[in-house]
């Protein structure tokens, strides 16, 4: 956490662990990059069976493929 280096994950991350993923939606979000929008640059993950936040992040935007 000091020095931010990456590390691979064994497939699971605990309370307060950091990590780097990509998500694929079936349709567009709208979105922003944190720092240019707090309020559309963040996200929570919930857990559809018990309605619990599982997950929070920002998002890094980068620029699309050509």
């Amino acid at each position: 956490m000091n020095t931010l280096q990456a590390v691979p994950a064994d497939g699971t991350l605990s309370a307060n662990d950091l990590g780097r993923l990509s998500i694929r939606t079936a349709q567009p979000l709208f979105i922003d990059a944190y720092w240019a929008n707090h309020a559309t640059g963040g996200f929570i993950l919930i857990d559809e069976a018990s309605n619990a936040t599982v997950a929070a992040g920002t998002f890094i935007v980068e620029a699309k493929d050509a």
